[in-house]
C-alpha cells in the first residue's frame, strides 16, 4: 500500500485577494494478483489536470471518435502557456485497476471523471483575407466554459510465445457547455454552446505465429458516436445540430520471408455512415454518408547490409453515397520509403506517398451550418475529395564521442482539387459557401537543428531553424486569387551546469510571418516580426531547490505589449514529505496583446492573464 498527499494553497497578490489550490490525494496498492492507483486532483492556478490521465486509445486502437463539428469557447493566446490565460476550478478523479487472471491475462480497468469550470476574457479584432472590403470584426468576450465528462476502458490482453491477443473497451460522455458575454462590434449579446459527445468503442487483435516462422494477424473494431449540439446565433436564434456516426473495421495479414526480402499482404475493410441533422431559422434537413473502404495492400521489404527499402502498392476499392448521389472509385495509393545508414553516425532516408482522402459529411454536404455565433459554413452537396503527392528526405549526424548532432528534414507536399469557398460578410455573420471551382496547393517545409555538447560544465549549445511556405488560392470577390504564407521560426538554446548544485537554461527564439497576395505582390499587412527569449536558473544545495523562471515576449510591431514574466519557487525535500513556496507572475502584467496571421484570417488579440499569486505546498509520502 501506498499513498501520496501533495496540497498546495495560495492566493492572488493583485486586483484584490482570492485562495489558490492545487492538490492532489493518490493511494496505491499492490499484490501478486491485483495492484490499483486511485488519484484526486483539485487545482484552480491554471494546470490542466487532465494530462494526469493519458489517453492512450488515440495510438491504440483504429475506431475513429467523431468531434462535433461545434466547439466551446476557447480563447487561446498566441505563443504563450495556457497556464497564464485560464482561471480554472478543477476536480479530477480517477482510478486504474490491474488483475492477473488464473492463466496469467491482464485484465485493466481504467475509469476517469472530470468537473472543471473555466473563465477567460479576450479582446480580437479579425480580418478575414478572403474579403475584398477589409471590414474588422471586433469582439470583447467574458467566457465560461463548463466541464463535465467521465470515460471508462475496460482492457484484457493475453500475451503468450505462440499468440497474443487484446481487447479493449471504452466509453465516454460529457455534459459540457460554455456561455460568454460578448460586445460584437458595439453591439451587446449573449453566447451559450452545448458542443456534446458521447461514444462507445472496441477494438480486438490478435496475432499467431504459424510454423516456419509465419506470422498470421487479425484485428476488428468498431465504434458508434453521437453528437448531439446546441449553438445560440447572434439572432438569439437557437441552432441544433445533430450528427450520429458508426465506424466498423477488420483487417487481416499473412507475412513471410524469401532470402533478403520480407512480403506482407494485408486485406482489409472499413466502412463509416454519418447522420446529420440541423435545424435553425433557415432550414430543417439533413445529411446522410456512407463511406466503404476495402483494400489488398502487398508490402515489400528489402534489406541489404546498410540499406533497408519498403514499398507498399494498396488497390483500392471505394465505395461512397452522400444522399441520393453515388459512386465507386478503384484507386491505388502507392507509397515507397528507402532509409540508407552507411555508418553509425550517418543516416539518410527518403520517401514518397500518393493518397485519396474522401470529404465526409461535414465538409461534403449541402446543409449550411453555423459553426460559431457569427460563423456560417455550406458544403459543396455532392461526393467530394482531395488528392495529395508527398515526398520528404532527411539526413541525421550523431557523433556521440564528440558531442555533435544534426538533423535536416525536407518535405514537400502536392494538395490538388482543393475546394475553392466564396466569402461573404452579411452584417455581422461571415458565411463561407463551397463552389464548383478548385484548386492546387503547394507545402514546402523545412527543419534543422545543429547541436553540440561539451565536457566541461555539462554545456549543450543548439540552434534550430523551421521553415513553412505555403503556395495556395482562395476566392476572393468570386476570381481566383494567389497566396503565398510564410513562416519562419529560428531559436537558439544553451544549459549548462558549472557544479552540481548549479544550473542554467536559456533559450532565444525569432519568428517571422508574411501572408501577400501574389497577383498584387502586396502584403495583407506588414510582416510581423515576434521574439521569445527565456532563462531559467536552478540551485539545488542539500535538500533544497530554488527555480528561478524568466519570460520575454516583445514584437516588431509597436501595438503589441512587451511581456516580461519571472516566477520563483523554492522546495525542501526530504524522503517522507516536501515543501515549498512559489511566486508566479512577479511583475504582474495583466494583459497579453499579439498579432497573428494565418492563411484565412489576420487576428489582432488582448488576453486577460492570471494576476500574481503566491503558492505554500506540501507534499507527504505515506
Amino acid at each position: 500500500y501506498g499513498r501520496d498527499w501533495p496540497i498546495g494553497a495560495g492566493t492572488k497578490a493583485q486586483k484584490g485577494a482570492g485562495a489558490l489550490g492545487d492538490s492532489r490525494l493518490m493511494a496505491m496498492m499492490f499484490s501478486r494478483k491485483m495492484q490499483s492507483i486511485s488519484m484526486y486532483k483539485y487545482n484552480n492556478t491554471g494546470k490542466d489536470v487532465m494530462k494526469e490521465v493519458h489517453d492512450r486509445q488515440s495510438i491504440e486502437n483504429d475506431a475513429a471518435v467523431e468531434n462535433s463539428i461545434l466547439g466551446g469557447i476557447a480563447m487561446p493566446a498566441p505563443s504563450l502557456d495556457p497556464v497564464r490565460t485560464t482561471f480554472n476550478n478543477s476536480n479530477l478523479l480517477a482510478t486504474n485497476w490491474l488483475f492477473k487472471t488464473h492463466h496469467g491475462d491482464d485484465l485493466r480497468l481504467q475509469v476517469s471523471g472530470l468537473l472543471d469550470k473555466t473563465t477567460q476574457s479576450q479582446t480580437t479584432q479579425t480580418v478575414y483575407t478572403d474579403l475584398a472590403d477589409g471590414n474588422a470584426i471586433v469582439e470583447d468576450v467574458d467566457a465560461t466554459q463548463h466541464t463535465s465528462e467521465i470515460s471508462a476502458e475496460l482492457k484484457y490482453e493475453k500475451n503468450r510465445d505462440d499468440i497474443y491477443l487484446v481487447n479493449t473497451l471504452k466509453g465516454y460522455a460529457d455534459f459540457n457547455k460554455s456561455t460568454a458575454t460578448t460586445m460584437l462590434n458595439g453591439r451587446g449579446m449573449y453566447e451559450n454552446v452545448k458542443p456534446r459527445k458521447r461514444y462507445l468503442q472496441d477494438s480486438f487483435t490478435m496475432s499467431k505465429r504459424l510454423k516456419n516462422n509465419h506470422l498470421l494477424s487479425l484485428s476488428a473494431y468498431f465504434s458508434y458516436n453521437n453528437l448531439p449540439g446546441r449553438l445560440l446565433l447572434s439572432d438569439s436564434t437557437m441552432q441544433r445540430l445533430d450528427m450520429q456516426s458508426f465506424h466498423w473495421g477488420a483487417q487481416t495479414y499473412f507475412s513471410h520471408k524469401a532470402g533478403r526480402f520480407n512480403f506482407k499482404y494485408t486485406l482489409s475493410t472499413k466502412r463509416k455512415s454519418q447522420q446529420l441533422s440541423i435545424n435553425n431559422t433557415m432550414l430543417n434537413g439533413n445529411d446522410s454518408y456512407y463511406e466503404s473502404d476495402t483494400r489488398l495492400t502487398p508490402e515489400a521489404n528489402y534489406s541489404h547490409g546498410s540499406f533497408r527499402l519498403t514499398a507498399t502498392v494498396p488497390l483500392v476499392w471505394l465505395a461512397r453515397g452522400l444522399n441520393s448521389d453515388t459512386r465507386n472509385d478503384f484507386l491505388v495509393e502507392p507509397s515507397v520509403k528507402a532509409v540508407f545508414r552507411p555508418t553509425a553516425r550517418w543516416d539518410f532516408s527518403a520517401a514518397y506517398s500518393y493518397s485519396y482522402n474522401p470529404l465526409d459529411v461535414s465538409l461534403s454536404g449541402s446543409l449550411p451550418i453555423f459553426t460559431d455565433y457569427i460563423t456560417m459554413r455550406q458544403g459543396v452537396g455532392r461526393l467530394s475529395r482531395t488528392m495529395s503527392h508527398a515526398l520528404n528526405g532527411q539526413v541525421d549526424y550523431k557523433n556521440t564521442i564528440k558531442g555533435q548532432f544534426a538533423t535536416l528534414l525536407v518535405t514537400w507536399n502536392n494538395l490538388f482539387d482543393n475546394i475553392l469557398y466564396s466569402s461573404e460578410m452579411v452584417g455581422d455573420i461571415y458565411k463561407s459557401c463551397a463552389t464548383d471551382k478548385t484548386s492546387d496547393s503547394h507545402i514546402l517545409t523545412v527543419f534543422a537543428r545543429l547541436a553540440q555538447s561539451f565536457r566541461w560544465s555539462k554545456l549543450n549549445i543548439g540552434v534550430t531553424t523551421y521553415y513553412a511556405g505555403n503556395d495556395y488560392d482562395m476566392l476572393v470577390s468570386d476570381v481566383v486569387t494567389p497566396f503565398m504564407m510564410n513562416n519562419l521560426v529560428v531559436s537558439a538554446d544553451i544549459s549548462l551546469q558549472p557544479i552540481d548544485w548549479l544550473s542554467f537554461e536559456a533559450y532565444t527564439s525569432y519568428t517571422m510571418s508574411n501572408l501577400k497576395n501574389k497577383s498584387t505582390g502586396v502584403s495583407l499587412m506588414p510582416t510581423l516580426n515576434s521574439f521569445n527569449h527565456g532563462l531559467k536558473a536552478f540551485l539545488m544545495p542539500g535538500h533544497w531547490q530554488i527555480e528561478w523562471d524568466n519570460e520575454i515576449y516583445h514584437s516588431n510591431d509597436k501595438s503589441v505589449s512587451f511581456n516580461y514574466f519571472s516566477d520563483i519557487s523554492v522546495s525542501y525535500r526530504r524522503k517522507a514529505y516536501e515543501i515549498g513556496l512559489t511566486l508566479n507572475n512577479i511583475f504582474g502584467n495583466d494583459t497579453y496583446s499579439r498579432q497573428t496571421i494565418n492563411t484565412t484570417v489576420c487576428r489582432y488579440q488582448v488576453t486577460q492573464l492570471r494576476p500574481r499569486s503566491v503558492m505554500a505546498r506540501v507534499s507527504f509520502n505515506f
